[in-house]
């Protein structure tokens, strides 16, 4: 809240911490005061790692409604899986 300072925590995700993995980006919607979209980029904690852009809701308190999670794009994660993975000669 810029009023008063204080900080609350909007969301808890369980997102793979391995290497440059984790949370890796959040934004806001351009028309966020209307429709309250966030989007972030994270690696999933799932056995075959990937990369996902989601876009959730928000409640009026600015929390994540995580049940309107909509995957916008995945992509896999190259760090953690090996077939993807370019190898060096």
């Amino acid at each position: 809240d810029p009023t008063t300072g204080m900080h609350s925590v909007a969301a808890s995700l369980s997102v793979n911490r391995t290497g440059e993995s984790g949370l890796q980006g959040i934004t806001l919607d351009p028309a966020f005061a209307d429709n309250g979209w966030v989007y972030l980029y994270y690696t999933t904690d799932t056995e075959v790692a990937n990369d996902i852009l989601v876009r959730y809701d928000t409640d009026a308190s600015g929390s994540l409604l995580l049940s309107t999670g909509q995957v916008l794009l995945t992509v896999p994660s190259a760090l953690l899986n090996p077939a993807i993975r370019s190898s060096s000669p």
